[in-house]
């Protein structure tokens, strides 16, 4: 069985995922009068200039079900359970979309359950471990619902936006993620970026009338064109699931990432940015039949976790608690802002590990 089987919450873990996440204060709870509408249920608004995805927890014991993704534009309030509301502990994940520029938002804090990475989902969580039951892991943070008809959770960001400057935020946002316009991002709405709006829907021949919904999903559809030539990418051209990790230069040391799962003919975007000219490393473990196969004819030696890592240096890995294991090199990018990484199943060794990596 390859790593990264259940993501148990540790102290490096958490930290981990902290280096991930922006300063988004905490989930916000309010309390709007009481009314009968389609819209009851549990809401969530983002109050921040990210197109987020959530998913929920909901259940009693050890009955969870989790559900999702909502999608949910800056400014917008969505339904992601319906009413009548159970009352009680309920749990919340939030992650921005994957057409912003930068490493992925994540939010979460203490509470790890089983997810789809993609699609619409709605399941019980497995008696077994994530990965057992093929699936990832995410990081929830735990709600009280304490109304039975609406209740109102509210993602916000470090500065508070309120729900009117976020969807301005968000079209700035946006605008700089598409290179239009790389200004503050503060929710004023300013010449410069009503220019780049305007540019942008001559180009994609919007309707000058369009409304802000509409311009953002377009303006989404856009920056995630663009995101895929941009970054390191991770394809899997084996007929299995592997599970990958990257090593690169970041100022005076080295940090190594992990995992992402890729299952056969997938890819995942590890890094999210334009490329230094620099060289980057990659880790890949391949699950078969009979055990898990590495990758061979690595050249450098980095540190690895059992669970999803972020960790900085590469020396002293046994003594920190981390695995060292061998990577290969990727080609550098050589003027281009992108690099896509293939793993085929002649590059892993013949031989399967004699022990799990997270043994």
């Amino acid at each position: 069985m390859g790593p990264a089987r259940s993501f148990i919450k540790t102290v490096l873990v958490g930290l981990a995922l902290a280096a991930l996440a922006p300063p988004l204060q905490a989930l916000a709870q309010s309390r709007p009068p009481r009314s009968q509408s389609p819209n009851d249920g549990w809401q969530v608004c983002n109050e921040t200039s990210y197109i987020v995805e959530t998913a929920s927890a909901t259940g009693p014991g050890n009955s969870l079900t989790v559900e999702g993704w909502t999608r949910i534009r800056p400014g917008e309030c969505r339904q992601v359970l319906a009413a009548p509301l159970p009352q009680g502990p309920a749990y919340l994940h939030a992650r921005s979309s994957d057409a912003h520029a930068g490493p992925p938002r994540q939010w979460g804090a203490g509470h790890y359950y089983c997810i789809a990475e993609r699609g619409r989902f709605k399941q019980a969580q497995p008696r077994s471990t994530c990965q057992e039951a093929r699936l990832n892991s995410a990081e929830f943070i735990a709600i009280t619902i304490d109304k039975r008809t609406l209740f109102t959770t509210r993602l916000t960001e470090t500065e508070n936006f309120g729900m009117a400057r976020a969807r301005a935020a968000g079209i700035q946002r946006l605008v700089a993620d598409l290179g239009l316009d790389a200004r503050r991002i503060d929710g004023y709405a300013r010449r410069r970026t009503s220019q780049a709006v305007q540019r942008f829907q001559r180009e994609q021949r919007l309707p000058a009338n369009a409304t802000e919904a509409a311009l953002i999903d377009a303006m989404e559809a856009e920056a995630r064109r663009k995101q895929q030539n941009v970054g390191l990418l991770l394809c899997n051209r084996t007929p299995n699931r592997v599970w990958a990790a990257i090593a690169r230069r970041r100022a005076d040391d080295w940090e190594s990432r992990g995992w992402w799962e890729l299952p056969a003919g997938e890819c995942a975007r590890a890094i999210n940015e334009p490329l230094l000219q620099t060289m980057y490393y990659v880790h890949g473990i391949m699950e078969t039949d009979t055990g898990d196969r590495q990758l061979s004819q690595t050249t450098e030696r980095f540190c690895v976790g059992a669970t999803r890592f972020a960790i900085d240096g590469r020396g002293g890995c046994a003594a920190r608690g981390y695995d060292d294991q061998g990577f290969v090199a990727a080609k550098p990018p050589q003027g281009r802002e992108n690099i896509v990484f293939e793993f085929f199943e002649r590059d892993f060794a013949a031989a399967p590990l004699s022990r799990s990596p997270t043994q």
